[in-house]
């Protein structure tokens, strides 16, 4: 198959989540035998990864309210031709491809990954939300789509029932490491600090939780954006790091705080797959393990947890080695990247226009 993908990031096995998530769908559909053209945004993210398995075009935008429009002609002329099919990454990239991916024809997927209109209206943002609710409602007249998580499913039903649930995944080539305790104990957490949702966890973890705990614990935060937020003492910003795994391998509890997110951090599914105890806020956890993990919006049961963790680590160790096993062997790219490469591959879409 031939297969057109357009997103406003660039896919990028180096980059934050959502590229990362990108890359590896598109490795997995160009392993099965998929032949993937990309076209994304031209900007400071690099293409030097998605090059080397995908037909990579950048596109130039301009400023101003014709920028979609001149994003889409550029988009036809530099993919002009027959596509199989398409993949849109986001809702985002619909706003400035739609109508791309409506001319060219082919039946289109759009990842919507997150439902925005309903996390707006959960922060009480109903103007935007009802922004949204319109972009996402003309998505679903026209295309396929698919979500990250059970939860983005159910917020999506007013709009559509018909998701596909397409989940994240992890590489295990990068999660070669296994855990390792320092002698001293630590606190590590690592994400994307610019996010707002991650920045309001880090926020609620430093003055709710943190505070609370014994002398002795050091705490250090790896991911870009960390070093602009005022940090207590005992919590250390170290900046963006060449590999998490290696980063998260000597700790003795890894902290996933989200506040008021959206869909399912790929954070926390790496953060279950470093085999290190993991702790989680409702709005970082998106699926079920095989053993039990702590999710909790309550600071002192944070607290707790993490004086008995410190005081008895050995079971919470032997159970978090169960879920790394379990993570590297079911949520694997390869495997959770199944649902879209069966959509590819559904012989019956070849000769229909795609309606939800």
């Amino acid at each position: 198959m031939r297969v057109l993908w357009l997103s406003d990031e660039t896919p990028d096995v180096d980059g934050q989540g959502g590229q990362r998530r990108q890359f590896f769908q598109i490795k997995a559909l160009r392993d099965a035998g998929h032949e993937i053209t990309v076209a994304s945004v031209m900007g400071s993210q690099s293409d030097d990864n998605v090059r080397r398995i995908a037909t990579v075009h950048r596109v130039q935008t301009r400023i101003g309210p014709l920028r979609n429009l001149f994003a889409g002609v550029q988009t036809r002329n530099s993919v002009a031709g027959e596509w199989d099919r398409i993949v849109v990454a986001h809702s985002e990239s619909w706003v400035r491809w739609g109508d791309t991916a409506k001319r060219l024809g082919a039946p289109t997927l759009v990842d919507m990954h997150n439902v925005l209109s309903a996390w707006h209206r959960q922060r009480g943002e109903f103007d935007v939300a009802r922004h949204w609710h319109s972009i996402e409602s003309d998505i679903a007249a026209r295309a396929t789509i698919s979500v990250c998580s059970p939860k983005e499913a159910e917020r999506l039903r007013p709009i559509s029932d018909a998701a596909i649930i397409l989940p994240h995944g992890v590489e295990p080539s990068e999660w070669s490491r296994p855990p390792s305790r320092s002698a001293r104990p630590k606190l590590k957490l690592f994400g994307n600090w610019y996010w707002q949702p991650n920045r309001d966890g880090l926020a609620w973890f430093a003055e709710r939780v943190w505070r609370e705990l014994p002398d002795g614990l050091s705490c250090e935060i790896a991911g870009a954006g960390a070093e602009s937020i005022t940090l207590p003492p005992g919590v250390r910003a170290v900046g963006r790091v060449p590999s998490v795994s290696e980063f998260l391998s000597d700790a003795h509890l890894v902290a996933v705080p989200v506040q008021g997110g959206v869909g399912a951090p790929v954070k926390y599914l790496e953060a279950l797959t470093s085999g290190v105890p993991t702790l989680a806020t409702l709005d970082a956890a998106a699926f079920a393990t095989p053993v039990p993990t702590f999710i909790s919006d309550s600071a002192e049961e944070w607290v707790s947890h993490i004086g008995d963790v410190l005081n008895q680590p050995e079971m919470p160790a032997r159970e978090a080695l169960t879920i790394r096993a379990w993570a590297l062997h079911e949520m694997h790219w390869a495997r959770t990247s199944e649902p879209l490469l069966a959509w590819v591959e559904d012989s019956s879409r070849s000769h229909e226009p795609e309606h939800a």
